[in-house]
């Protein structure tokens, strides 16, 4: 109940910026109604996609183009010629968009998989990691930020390269969002302080229950639920706004990709022990066992073989 009516009373109360729903058809969007200065703008719908084909600005108008895609999404649902894109490999996407008036505006870029290059009407402003054309010529890695450049009246263009050999699905899953400097900012740093915060209360329950299993040996649960809270908090500083990335932009890719994936498999034996800890009659001891035997075989799968 208590819940139920903060969630109601604090609904009222939302800082959000207004954002708008247009979506982008065959390679454009319109924005010439939106004060982009003021809000926040997902540009999702249907971009050029140019398959295994690295361009740049002043090559894409020349070269063949493979498909309108839906973005944001993995590139392994796109099909070409009845022909299903794999998940290794290199593509460019295009999308030409219209302001109303010269300004300056930003993009707040997502995680992409795995590499890749932005340009903005022929400039160059964001990149993570080198893109290449096979395993060996690229370096991934992950770099969520937000870029600001100078908006044209009328047509502008968006073309960004994309590489993934190190990973089983390439593209991205989040939107790229266009808009004022202030608002995204706003939102991401009020992302990122929220998550500290959830990192923050997750390491304080999770060393606390590890201290009183100290103290009383014979409560595992107190153990089991430590371990778990220290964990998932862990977990968060590497999803959403990536606290970690934010913070070490240069953190080596497998590494983050090891805590990021290791954190759920081993999290979820220990949330499994602790429940039958607790409720011995709901959870069977030889499920437990199953469960925390399968979850240190992915365990051990994962750190010896390749990311991929």
């Amino acid at each position: 109940m208590i819940i139920t009516f903060m969630a109601l009373a604090l609904s009222g109360c939302s800082t959000q910026n207004a954002q708008a729903t247009t979506l982008a058809k065959a390679g454009l969007i319109d924005l010439q109604q939106y004060q982009l200065k003021d809000m926040a703008v997902t540009l999702d719908g249907e971009w050029e996609f140019y398959w295994n084909q690295l361009l740049e600005p002043d090559q894409i108008r020349h070269e063949k183009l493979s498909a309108m895609v839906s973005f944001p999404s993995s590139w392994n649902r796109y099909q070409i010629d009845g022909e299903k894109v794999p998940g290794f490999g290199y593509a460019t996407y295009r999308l030409r968009f219209l302001t109303a008036e010269e300004q300056i505006l930003s993009l707040k870029i997502p995680k992409i998989r795995t590499a890749y290059i932005l340009w903005v009407n022929g400039e160059e402003i964001a990149k993570a990691g080198a893109i290449g054309t096979g395993s060996e010529k690229m370096i991934p890695q992950y770099n969520p930020q937000i870029v600001s450049f100078l908006s044209k009246e009328g047509e502008n263009e968006i073309v960004i390269q994309m590489s993934n050999y190190h990973m089983q699905s390439g593209g991205l899953l989040n939107s790229i969002v266009l808009g004022g400097e202030d608002i995204l900012l706003s939102s991401r740093y009020k992302g990122l302080a929220y998550e500290l915060f959830v990192f923050g209360a997750l390491s304080m329950a999770g060393f606390y229950h590890l201290a009183l299993f100290l103290f009383r040996r014979k409560d595992k649960s107190a153990l089991y639920f430590g371990i778990f809270g220290v964990l998932i908090a862990f977990r968060t500083l590497f999803v959403g706004e990536s606290f970690a990335f934010f913070a070490f932009p240069e953190l080596s890719f497998s590494l983050t990709r090891k805590v990021q994936t290791l954190t759920y498999y081993l999290g979820i034996p220990v949330a499994f022990l602790f429940f039958r800890e607790i409720l011995p009659l709901y959870f069977h001891k030889i499920i437990a066992k199953i469960t925390l035997i399968m979850g240190l075989v992915y365990t051990v799968a994962f750190i010896v073989k390749p990311i991929r």
